[in-house]
Formats: structure tokens, C-alpha cells, sequence
């Protein structure tokens, strides 16, 4: 797997993790670390594109969801419904595989899911 941490500029800041390859059992600590040193160094919104991601495990879902229990512990009033989805951690282009994996997994039951950038970028 490999990580490339970048910024963009929507109505707010967006730190976007670009992962590419398999997140799995011998790299989801990477993934979760990256996206941990983002949000410590200031990023307040995180898009996780999984554009090039060609497989995720388990332990890449746990990563997903330490992530997303990571902004929900930082911002905790933010959240009044439990239904309700992330505001500040969403997933962009997911490739089929893992879009059912995510699925499956209820993944996208808390998070946005988007397949367009500029979709993905005004949802913030």
C-alpha cells in the first residue's frame, strides 16, 4: 500500500489520503497512523480516496473505523443522532470490490460515499 497525504481547498481545508494497493493486516497501521498525523497536524476534514485501493481486509476497516471514532472523540457535540453520517471523514471512489466489502461491512452506514471529486470536495 501506498499513502500520499495532500491538502485541497473546498469551503474548508480538506487533507485527502490517497491510498493505492491492498490495506491489510501488514499495513493498516500505516493507513491509520497517516491519517492520525493529519488530524494532529491541523486537519479538521479528511477525504480517504480509495480510487486505487484494489482490496481492503478487515484490519483496513478497523482502520477506517478508528478513524472515524477519532473525529467523532474530537468533535463529540457534533454528532446528536447516532445515524447520523460523518460530516468530516468521507470515502471517494471506491473501486467495486471494495465498495461491496464496505458495503457488507456497513461501512457506508456511517460514512458518505462519493464517486466525483467536486461532489466529494462541496459536501464539506
Amino acid at each position: 500500500m501506498e499513502i500520499i497525504v495532500s491538502q485541497t481547498q473546498a469551503r474548508v481545508p480538506v487533507a485527502v489520503l490517497q491510498l493505492s494497493g491492498e490495506v491489510d493486516s501488514s499495513n493498516y497501521q500505516e493507513f491509520s497512523d497517516a491519517a492520525r498525523e493529519a488530524v494532529e497536524g491541523g486537519a479538521q476534514y479528511l477525504l480517504l480516496d480509495m480510487s486505487a485501493v484494489t482490496y481492503i481486509s478487515s484490519a483496513g476497516l478497523r482502520a477506517i473505523n478508528e478513524i472515524f471514532l477519532m473525529f467523532r472523540k474530537k468533535y463529540p457535540n457534533e454528532v446528536s443522532n447516532p445515524q447520523q453520517k460523518s460530516q468530516r471523514l468521507k470515502l471517494f471512489n471506491p473501486q467495486q470490490r471494495v465498495a461491496q466489502t464496505l458495503s457488507i461491512s456497513g461501512v457506508d452506514s456511517f460514512l458518505e460515499t462519493h464517486t466525483d471529486l467536486q461532489s466529494a470536495l462541496a459536501s464539506y
